[in-house]
């Protein structure tokens, strides 16, 4: 988990490293249980609508097209939360994910509405209630 000095928001951080071989990121989906995101929400301190998770996939699930495919469709609406790290080890690639949409999650102090998150993730052309 990474916590945020100022703002008491944090983030959990789950990294999947495989070969291109085995479930990993079906594993990772078992964080999508209400249950389970409400009370992280809540111990994270994100507001409604906002995923209190970061998923980073490397290895050979970050590169094997087959599951690229299955992960960018099953994350989809919400590709801020995921980073594909091809280029393992080299941390450069995380850094700079992090600092273009998860520490903007952590710093904002005001509750964004759906609408704002939408457009933030690059979906504004996307019809919302």
């Amino acid at each position: 988990m990474i916590r945020h000095r100022e703002t008491g928001r944090a983030i959990y951080v789950e990294i999947k490293r495989q070969r291109a071989r085995g479930n990993a990121h079906e594993r990772a989906c078992k964080y999508f249980a209400p249950g389970i995101v409400q009370s992280a929400r809540e111990i994270a301190r994100m507001p409604d609508g906002r995923m209190p998770f970061w998923w980073i996939f490397t290895n050979g699930i970050a590169e094997d097209a087959r599951y690229v495919r299955e992960i960018e469709h099953w994350f989809s609406g919400i590709p801020e939360h995921v980073l594909l790290w091809k280029s393992f080890p080299d941390e450069s690639e995380v850094i700079m994910h992090f600092d273009e949409y998860i520490r903007p999650m952590l710093e904002s102090t005001r509750r964004s509405t759906h609408r704002d998150e939408v457009v933030r993730a690059g979906h504004d052309k996307v019809k919302t209630p």
